[in-house]
């Protein structure tokens, strides 16, 4: 797969907008962002309005839509839709449209380029995509249908974001930093994730495994990972590269998810 799309229960998630106060210009990594917040997970939340080009995001306080060079704009409006989480967190951007659960694509924008959006399922849960690769944006929604088809869930609403070397995504949990194109660009607006309870887990995870809690498991590494639900080579990887930026002794460098390793990335074993 190209694209990397994580869904959040807000049962079980508390997510929130952030990034620079209005009239500021206050740029940081999503790295940087997430520390700052104090989250779990962040992303990159580049989302732009078609009409003027600009792009738009909610930021802590008061209920006011900003540029990404802080300056507020009373006329916003037009083709954007606004995303909300809740009554304090929403943001605007471009949507081609929903029918029947999926995204419509009836008027992509041209070119290929590194993807990214932020959406809710008709179950209230937020879902992130990001292309691991630069792509088409009807070639992004495709895929994005897809795997929120697979996942058996339907999509509400889904706005399109600015990608390019912007595109990242940040686990605090696991210490991977994840940028597509190589790069570490700051970013004016994030969106971030924090745990309500750790996650219960009642077996040790190894290569071969599938379930929801390996979807779970592959969703909190990050680092690029697709959650697919399946323990296979590319989570032997990342248990490994997780493992050493938690500094774990070399005998939990090898490539399974430890009891130590996921106690460490936060779960509770039952």
């Amino acid at each position: 797969m190209s694209v990397v799309v994580d869904i959040y229960d807000l049962n079980d998630w508390i997510a929130f907008f952030g990034g620079q106060s209005p009239n500021t210009n206050t740029c940081k990594t999503v790295k940087a962002w997430t520390l700052y917040y104090g989250a779990d997970i962040g992303y990159n939340l580049g989302v732009f309005n078609t009409n003027t080009g600009a792009s738009y995001t909610y930021v802590s306080g008061p209920t006011v839509l900003c540029d990404s060079q802080g300056a507020t704009d009373p006329k916003i409006g037009g083709a954007s839709q606004v995303l909300r989480i809740d009554s304090k967190n929403a943001c605007k951007g471009y949507s081609n449209g929903i029918i029947n659960g999926v995204i419509s694509i009836n008027a992509p924008m041209n070119g290929s380029a590194v993807r990214n959006g932020i959406g809710l399922t008709t179950n209230g849960k937020v879902v992130v995509a990001q292309s691991k690769s630069k792509m088409t944006e009807r070639a992004f929604c495709i895929e994005v249908n897809s795997i929120v088809t697979n996942r058996r869930e339907s999509i509400k609403l889904f706005i399109f974001e600015d990608g390019g070397g912007s595109t990242a995504k940040y686990s605090n949990l696991s210490k991977n930093d994840w940028h597509p194109t190589g790069e570490n660009r700051p970013v004016p607006t994030v969106i971030c994730f924090k745990r309500k309870t750790a996650p219960r887990i009642s077996r040790d995870l190894y290569r071969g495994a599938t379930g929801e809690d390996v979807r779970m498991w592959q969703t909190i590494v990050g680092g690029g990972l697709v959650p697919d639900g399946s323990y296979g080579p590319s989570c032997v990887k990342a248990a490994i590269k997780v493992a050493k930026n938690l500094g774990l002794p070399t005998e939990l460098q090898k490539g399974v998810s430890g009891i130590t390793l996921l106690k460490k990335l936060g779960y509770m074993i039952n």
